[in-house]
């Protein structure tokens, strides 16, 4: 299978018209495909410790990037709970990278939603990242926790907050009302993989499915769903059968 033996890319974002940035989790690192799905570079994982597995990715300004980690591990153990609780801030010049030398996560925020850290009551997992930077508002897409009435959840926060670190910085939970589907081909409960900003605020949701062991894949779906309001609206269906779609990347065409 060459380059993309044990591939496993989890979120991508747009470097031109055809050109993706992507994460991969199996190996934790960065790579650079064109739509032709040709590897033109491979880059270690920024990392202050341990490597990172980034789970979404949004872009900032021109060659400038935010990658999240996933904020989750079963057991809280430290080890596990540092490695993936990160926020990176990326730089790329042509296409050489800069590795970043933070961590903008903001710990105690994320401990007062009493979804993350060593007593959650409410089990954090994050699957995507949206920065809207025209609204000032970082998205983050949660394949867990539901909210209280069983439907999905958002994350928000102010993005020049998180971006200078301010120690006020607070989550909002979103209760976006959208009760995921089942999975139509295997009938079995799709959940939240990525999540997309449009140009006018709303966003995309990516969702997928897989049986309990995550060995057998079924379909995936996008759906559109503006916090103006409004329920959440099917976009496409029946996606990539027999695949786990766990990111996507989109740009304006016009």
């Amino acid at each position: 299978m060459g380059v993309l033996k044990d591939f496993r890319p989890n979120a991508a974002c747009w470097l031109g018209e055809d050109r993706l940035l992507l994460t991969d989790v199996r190996y934790n690192n960065l790579q650079i495909f064109d739509t032709e799905g040709r590897r033109f570079r491979l880059f270690e994982a920024p990392s202050i410790k341990a490597p990172v597995q980034y789970v979404g990715i949004s872009q900032l300004a021109n060659d400038e990037y935010l990658l999240v980690g996933s904020h989750y591990h079963a057991q809280n153990h430290p080890r596990y709970r540092d490695q993936r609780s990160a926020i990176h801030k990326i730089h790329l010049v042509g296409e050489d990278l800069q590795q970043p030398e933070h961590n903008y996560s903001p710990h105690e925020a994320f401990r007062r939603t009493r979804m993350w850290g060593s007593t959650p009551l409410r089990q954090l997992e994050i699957c995507g990242l949206a920065a809207d930077r025209e609204n000032n508002v970082a998205w983050f897409g949660l394949t867990q926790p539901a909210s209280e009435k069983g439907t999905l959840s958002l994350l928000k926060c102010p993005l020049d907050q998180l971006l200078a670190e301010d120690p006020n910085l607070e989550f909002v939970e979103v209760d976006t009302g959208f009760t995921l589907p089942k999975d139509g081909p295997c009938d079995l409960p799709s959940y939240l993989s990525d999540i997309a900003l449009l140009d006018d605020g709303s966003l995309l949701f990516l969702l997928t499915a897989d049986d309990i062991e995550g060995k057998r894949f079924c379909s995936n779906s996008i759906w559109h769903w503006s916090p103006n309001g409004g329920a959440a609206t099917l976009v496409r269906e029946n996606l990539a059968m027999q695949n786990r779609a766990m990111g996507m990347a989109v740009r304006s065409l016009g």
